[in-house]
């Protein structure tokens, strides 16, 4: 069933799925399919749109460079069963939101 999108009803770009580190627990392949995994220190070089993860102590560090592969035409997100906790946990209109729209120099 498709989300009632909050954030396409307030004109927002959906800026809390792009370029954004989070922590995974489980299969990363459930949510990103395509996720390269690399190692802990070449994380940050990844610059190329994707998902990039590493190992990191009991779970996994996942990097989403450009637009998360999953978010739709309509900035809803695709993988609503193996949405993240990250994304789950993500409140729309919360100071993280708020944070998310404010301009930035660089994300990543």
């Amino acid at each position: 069933m498709k989300e009632n999108n909050l954030c396409l009803n307030s004109g927002c770009e959906a800026l809390c799925c792009k370029n954004k580190y989070m922590f995974y627990q489980g299969k990363v392949e459930d949510s990103f399919p395509r996720a390269i995994q690399v190692s802990y220190e070449s994380l940050s070089d990844c610059k190329q749109p994707g998902v990039f993860y590493t190992k990191f102590r009991d779970s996994f560090l996942v990097k989403i460079v450009d637009k998360c592969p999953n978010l739709g035409g309509d900035y809803g997100c695709n993988i609503q069963e193996v949405k993240p906790e990250a994304c789950k946990n993500f409140k729309i209109n919360s100071d993280d939101c708020k944070k998310e729209r404010k301009p930035k120099k660089s994300r990543l």
